[in-house]
C-alpha cells in the first residue's frame, strides 16, 4: 500500500474514533469557523496548508497544516454535515516526509 493511502486510512480511523466515541471524546474535538482557520493556524503556530483531500465517501475533507521550521502540524476535518466548521482531529511535532526503504518500489 502506498504511504499516502496508509496515512489516509489512519486519519479516517482516528476521525471515526473521535466522532463515534464516547461523549467525553466528542467534547475533545475543537472546531473553528472554516473561513478563518488557515489564517489562525499561520498566525498562532506558523503553520501553512500542506495538503487536502476527501475521504472515499466525500463526506469528510481532511487538511494538514505544517510549520516547516519547527516541524509542528495540525490535521483538520471539514464534515459535509457542517461545512462551515473546520475541526482539529490531531496535532503533532517532528513532522517529516517518510523515508523510502531500499528495495521497495514506489
Amino acid at each position: 500500500m502506498k504511504p499516502f493511502a496508509v496515512l489516509a486510512v489512519l486519519i479516517a480511523l482516528q476521525t471515526l474514533f473521535f466522532v463515534s466515541g464516547t461523549a467525553k471524546a466528542k467534547e475533545q474535538i475543537i472546531c473553528y469557523p472554516e473561513t478563518v482557520f488557515a489564517d489562525a493556524a499561520k498566525t498562532s503556530h506558523g503553520e501553512i496548508p500542506f495538503w487536502t483531500g476527501k475521504d472515499l465517501s466525500e463526506k469528510v475533507e481532511y487538511r494538514m497544516y505544517v510549520n516547516p521550521v519547527v516541524r509542528t502540524f495540525t490535521i483538520t476535518a471539514v464534515f459535509s454535515h457542517a461545512p462551515d466548521k473546520e475541526c482539529i482531529i490531531s496535532v503533532g511535532k517532528n513532522f517529516r516526509a517518510p523515508g523510502q526503504k531500499k528495495g521497495i518500489d514506489s
